[in-house]
């Protein structure tokens, strides 16, 4: 994972010598500073320089970690008068070497979970400043960390420079940042970098990303390190900074499948966001481009061994190569790194969008190249499109709540209050609403009814058609979110309908009704139960539903079907009062045969005397898909309804997984709200050869939905004027009475 890890010390002091009360009420020196350890304020070596913060201290300590390179402490207790959110109080810790100062108010401390920044040198003065000026002022220090820059530690050398010579060049790129991680004794060092999200956040590797707790830092413009290469110089605290946990999202495994996404919270003394303190971010790329003739930019924090000077260890670099290919989400990048460049930023050169995430090493072992994950790795995509925590810059919310069904002819509305996140506010008239009805995304405004509230228009649709959803509003930054990245994985669905109604349900967990029967199967025919493949090419690794229990193949022993069909059959259905059934499930179906082995789909209205196929479909890749079907299109509905669902392996010359969970038939009313009777144009109640002419016109100029003629002319009642079925339908009606 490009991880330096490196020898740090810990400098010790007994609490009961660092602790202090002061009872300053009453007291005649009251204003005076008051030091708790060590030398009194007026002989600090360097003036305190921070214009914008006024107050005498209440009380000051001043720590030392003698011949220390680098130190920070972290408190066992603070607690004075004011040192409380919103009340004023704050922590100031200068180093006595540069000068450096950081401000910590009571939330902040909290932030830094008790930490100070880092401070080069070996003493540092802590003060404890308050609008009060008067109580019990109490500092405990837990611990002193430190490291001195004669330890001399061995790394090992670099694995991955990609040729001969060790080609990166130092970079001043303000999106670069090192973190720090201390870790009992040690301390590690990894690259994260500043990108286009909603509120400007930071990607990662997944290990990096994991490291991200208590005592870590994030900093920015890193002066060069000690010139054994070992220790390192860190920049003033106003570039120091935390991660907020709440905002880490991250998946590990090979390179292709880990990345971290995090934010952090702003900079405890100047109050900026890394963002506002850099100004500058990475484009993540839309696609990926062919790797040929592609020149690549990595910049990360690794280490470096001469002939490279040691001082250009683990601060910012950069370097170019050659992408040299792409298998799934897994990048081969010829570019050098190190210990220290674990999610280094990946960029095509000409274009300075970021592709990749560098996670893994391999010029120098068996890949002839180092390995990135692709920035549009599915999963990372979709936590980028759902932030957390710092990462929200705007919420959502649905005062009426969001529409389980909508009505076929259009015109449902639904409102959405936007509100800014994180010091980030919405620009006004920027909603946009985005749905899929089965044709593709359409984007339309929507409409702001005062500032913040917008409400957002369903389209007509055919009676029981899905249709995808999901609102983007544009930051004060320019971005919009939530479609700051092209298709969004996590939308919101709702169906055309004027009712619904669930009629039967199955999560499995109960297999009461439902039938099996294994036709030439050698093996791994249909069994319930919960599912134990690898979630790949050997079957589910879980249920769909996460109910627990569904009807896979191979349960028991976890092999694959063999032979075949084994067929699964369900219950008896009464559909002959239903409206406009439909019949959804999820289904799992992997096979390496798409041309012979297929999962079909077999229908019976007479109780199972006779089934017909009437879908069917071959390999569909891992994981589960849902599937739908209207099922008056199968057949006609009757009191005696069943499905049977076949799965094969005939020949026996293949592997196939199959898998069947949360079955569901649903009932849609469409009732468009006009009182018609079907077929009848002339208002006479009789349906016959005088009715010809206004139904073969309703065909030629469909009227509108939602009128008597449209009603008239919808034999079928699906919403939809149609040659075939409502033709057939009116041909049957005038001709042999046969009339819905």
């Amino acid at each position: 994972m490009f991880l330096k890890s490196r020898r740090r010390r810990q400098h010790g002091c007994p609490i009961a010598a660092i602790a202090a009360a002061f009872l300053l009420a009453g007291s005649a020196n009251a204003d005076a500073p008051m030091s708790l350890v060590g030398r009194p304020a007026t002989e600090s070596a360097t003036p305190i320089a921070v214009a914008e913060v006024s107050g005498q201290p209440l009380a000051e300590l001043v720590e030392h970690a003698p011949g220390a390179a680098w130190m920070r402490v972290r408190f066992e207790r603070v607690d004075f008068p004011g040192f409380a959110p919103g009340q004023g109080g704050y922590l100031r810790i200068t180093s006595l070497f540069d000068g450096a100062v950081q401000i910590l108010d009571a939330d902040d401390y909290e932030r830094w979970q008790q930490y100070s920044a880092y401070f080069n040198g070996d003493a540092v003065r802590i003060e404890a400043i308050s609008p009060i000026r008067s109580g019990r002022a109490t500092l405990l220090i837990a611990e002193v960390i430190s490291e001195s820059s004669d330890d001399v530690v061995e790394s090992g050398a670099p694995r991955t420079i990609c040729g001969a010579l060790d080609d990166r060049i130092l970079s001043s790129d303000p999106r670069v940042a090192r973190v720090v991680v201390a870790e009992g004794d040690f301390t590690s060092v990894c690259t994260a970098t500043i990108i286009g999200d909603g509120n400007r956040c930071f990607l990662t590797s997944g290990g990096c990303a994991g490291a991200l707790g208590a005592g870590v830092v994030i900093e920015f413009n890193a002066p060069l390190s000690y010139p054994n290469g070992e220790t390192l110089i860190h920049p003033a605290p106003a570039d120091q900074y935390v991660a907020d946990g709440a905002s880490v999202q991250r998946q590990t495994g090979e390179a292709g499948d880990d990345w971290g996404y995090f934010g952090c919270f702003p900079n405890s003394t100047t109050g900026l966001t890394p963002f506002e303190s850099q100004g500058e971010y990475f484009d993540l790329a839309d696609e990926i481009p062919a790797a040929s003739n592609q020149t690549l930019r990595t910049f990360g924090n690794g280490v470096t061994v001469p002939p490279v000077f040691r001082t250009w260890s683990f601060v910012a670099k950069e370097v170019t190569g050659p992408f040299v290919g792409q298998t799934g989400d897994e990048l081969r990048v010829v570019t050098d790194a190190t210990f220290g460049d674990s999610g280094a930023a990946v960029t095509v050169d000409a274009t300075g969008e970021m592709i990749g995430i560098l996670v893994d090493d391999g010029c120098a072992e068996f890949a002839g190249a180092n390995l990135a994950t692709s920035v549009n790795d599915s999963s990372l995509r979709k936590a980028l499109s759902a932030p957390t925590g710092v990462c929200i810059p705007l919420t959502f919310t649905y005062p009426g709540g969001r529409p389980e069904f909508v009505h076929p002819n259009g015109g449902t509305t639904m409102q959405v209050v936007v509100t800014g996140a994180n010091g980030t506010m919405p620009a006004p008239d920027s909603g946009q609403f985005h749905y899929n009805a089965g044709d593709g995304w359409i984007t339309e405004p929507m409409l702001e009814l005062s500032p913040g509230l917008y409400e957002a228009t369903f389209p007509s649709a055919v009676c029981g058609t899905f249709i995808d959803y999901y609102v983007s509003v544009e930051t004060s930054a320019g971005v919009r979110f939530p479609d700051q990245i092209a298709d969004p994985q996590t939308t919101f669905r709702t169906v055309a309908a004027t009712g619904i109604t669930v009629l039967h349900s199955f999560d499995f967990e109960d297999g009461t009704g439902w039938t099996l029967q294994d036709l030439n199967v050698t093996a791994g025919g249909w069994a319930r139960g919960i599912p134990m493949g690898d979630g790949a090419l050997n079957g589910p690794d879980a249920d769909a539903d996460g109910s627990g229990q569904c009807w896979t193949t191979g349960l028991a022993d976890n092999v694959d079907l063999d032979g075949g069909p084994t067929r699964l059959r369900s219950p008896s259905f009464n559909l002959s009062a239903a409206n406009n059934p439909f019949l959804s499930f999820e289904a799992w179906f992997t096979t390496n045969d798409a041309v012979l082995d297929r999962f079909s789909i077999q229908f019976s209205n007479n109780g199972g005397l006779s089934f017909a196929t009437v879908a069917d479909f071959g390999d569909q890749g891992p994981g589960w898909q849902l599937r739908r079907y209207r099922i008056a299109d199968l057949g006609s509905l009757t009191s005696s309804i069943r499905f049977r669902f076949n799965v094969s392996d005939q020949p026996n010359n293949s592997e196939t997984e199959a898998g069947l969970d949360a079955l569901t038939i649903i009932d849609y009313a469409c009732d468009s709200g006009t009182s018609c009777t079907k077929g009848d144009f002339n208002g006479d109640m009789l349906r016959d050869g005088r009715d010809v002419a206004g139904f073969a016109n309703a065909l030629v100029n469909p009227p509108m939905p939602g009128t008597t003629a449209f009603c008239a002319a919808d034999m079928d009642d699906d919403g939809s004027l149609e040659l075939g079925d409502d033709l057939q339908s009116f041909v049957q009606c005038v001709l042999l009475a046969d009339c819905p």
